[in-house]
């Protein structure tokens, strides 16, 4: 996400741009960008969800894991896993496959 970068404040991850204008409040114990221009965050208690880059929760935080395809027919999904099922999520939080 080349606009903008990450912050730390108290262990604690948010994002800002480049005029150093907070979008996400640091709260989360890790955040990341996507190839989608939208950012992964962990809380503390170490669930997963997806963030627009205005802070909107897209795909609440109730996975264990969750990483963006990058390549095949579910390129802009998100596969995500919970209670050790898999499944594929649009970035809206629509089940594309379901968990198995």
């Amino acid at each position: 996400m080349p606009k903008y970068f990450r912050i730390l404040k108290d262990n604690n991850w948010g994002f800002a741009d480049a005029e150093l204008n907070v979008l996400i409040p640091p709260a989360y114990k890790f955040l990341y960008g996507d190839l989608n221009g939208l950012v992964h965050f962990t809380q503390h208690n170490g669930l997963c969800g997806l963030l627009d880059i205005k802070n909107e929760i897209l795909i609440p935080a109730l996975y264990d894991y969750l990483i963006c395809f990058e390549e095949n027919e579910f390129i802009g999904c998100y596969k995500a896993t919970i209670n050790e099922k898999t499944g594929i999520l649009s970035r809206n939080n629509e089940v594309v496959k379901g968990f198995e």
